[in-house]
């Protein structure tokens, strides 16, 4: 896939995460204003749940379109070869 294609396809990602957030986020809206239950409850965790994840996605696409995302992937900081032994 060329490189051309590959930032076609992250800007529909993105896109498709920023409608999802809208949809869950009107969801959530209804949730908090029905009366409360244990149905109410479980509504309000999982859309949380789902709406969370969606944006952190997007905010993720974001960076990489952006060019704010270390190509590499990863912390390499954090990466086993470059940690120094630990004291015994």
């Amino acid at each position: 896939m060329n490189r051309t294609a590959a930032y076609r396809r992250a800007r529909r990602a993105f896109w498709a995460c920023v409608v999802a957030a809208v949809a869950l986020a009107g969801g959530l809206s209804v949730a908090l204003r029905s009366a409360p239950g244990p149905a109410t409850a479980l509504a309000v965790a999982g859309l949380g749940v789902l709406l969370t994840g969606v944006l952190a996605l997007a905010v993720r696409l974001l960076l990489a379109l952006t060019g704010r995302l270390p190509a590499t992937g990863g912390n390499r900081a954090t990466a086993p070869a470059d940690r120094p032994p630990r004291p015994r």
